[in-house]
C-alpha cells in the first residue's frame, strides 16, 4: 500500500473527488464501537489492514498465475516448437526475415558464437582457478552465479583459441534461430 503525504492526498481529492467518494463509500461505515478519536483510528486501521490483506492476496494470486503461464509456455515450447520450426522452414518469406501472422510475428535472427554452460559448478571452479581474483566479479555474480557476457566477449576476441574454452561449457557456433513474438506485446514467447 502506498503512503501518501497530506498534500498528495489533498491534490488527489481535488482532482478525483468523485472517484475518491465512490471508492470511500465501498469501504463501509464505522461500527458503533468505532466512535470517538480511538474508534475512528480503529476504523482507519481496520480498513487499511483489509486493503493491505487484499493487496497481498492479489500479489500472491498474480505470482501463482504467472507461474502457471510460464509452465504453459514451457509446455508449448516442449511439445510444439520443433513442429513450429519445421513449418517455418517450409513457408515462403518472400525475401523478408519474418512473417506476420494473425496473432504475432515470427522469423529468424542471427545468433553469434556463444558458450553454452553445461556444468555451472565446473565453470565456477574454472573462473576461480584461471581468472585473477580482482577480475572474477566480471564473470561471477556475488551469489556465485555466472554472467555470460564476459565469457562471450572473450570468445569474440579469440582469447579461448590460446587456452581452450572453459570447463563446464561447450561451444555453440553462430546460427539462425527462430523466434515467435506476440503481436499484442513486444515480449518474446520463449
Amino acid at each position: 500500500m502506498a503512503n501518501f503525504s497530506t498534500m498528495e492526498i489533498q491534490k488527489m481529492f481535488v482532482n478525483d473527488q468523485k472517484y475518491l467518494e465512490e471508492a470511500f463509500s465501498e469501504l463501509g461505515n464505522p461500527t458503533e464501537a468505532e466512535t470517538g478519536a480511538r474508534g475512528r483510528c480503529e476504523y482507519f486501521m481496520r480498513i487499511l489492514s483489509t486493503l493491505d490483506a487484499e493487496d497481498a492476496l492479489i500479489k500472491e494470486q498474480f505470482k501463482a498465475r504467472q507461474a502457471e503461464i510460464m509452465t504453459a509456455r514451457k509446455a508449448l515450447h516442449y511439445y510444439k516448437y520443433d513442429q513450429f520450426v519445421q513449418d517455418m522452414e517450409n513457408l515462403d518469406y518472400k525475401g523478408k526475415k519474418s512473417i506476420t501472422f494473425l496473432h504475432g510475428k515470427a522469423g529468424t535472427r542471427k545468433k553469434g558464437d556463444a558458450l553454452a554452460v553445461t556444468d555451472e559448478n565446473a565453470l565456477i571452479d574454472w573462473v576461480q582457478d584461471n581468472i585473477e581474483l580482482d577480475s572474477q566479479a566480471e564473470y561471477l555474480k556475488t551469489t556465485i552465479k555466472i554472467k555470460k557476457t564476459p565469457f562471450n566477449e572473450q570468445l569474440k576476441s579469440g582469447a579461448y583459441a590460446l587456452y581452450g574454452i572453459p570447463s563446464g561449457t561447450e561451444f555453440v557456433p553462430a546460427h539462425e534461430e527462430f523466434y515467435p513474438k506476440n503481436i499484442n506485446k513486444t515480449q518474446e514467447l520463449f
